[in-house]
């Protein structure tokens, strides 16, 4: 599966909806939601290799729709 920023795979939007924290943060976002919701434990994996492979270790500034980072780490250390 190809990936890439959403202003770039729908130009319409790139004045409005603009990514500066790229993707990455969203994919552990998401694989830690998805194991609080399936209790399957390939998500959760999914999310702990994701977040060491992209940086998620770094200090957020702040949780936004664009920066997922804060968010995750909160998910995680919450037991799921």
């Amino acid at each position: 599966m190809a990936r890439e920023q959403y202003q770039l795979s729908m130009p319409a939007v790139n004045a409005y909806y603009r990514s500066y924290s790229g993707y990455n943060d969203e994919l552990v976002w998401g694989a830690l939601w998805l194991y609080k919701a399936t209790g399957e434990r390939k998500y959760l994996d999914d999310a702990k290799n994701k977040y060491v492979e992209f940086g998620g270790g770094e200090t957020p500034i702040m949780f936004s729709w664009d920066d997922k980072r804060a968010g995750s780490q909160v998910r995680h250390t919450m037991k799921l």
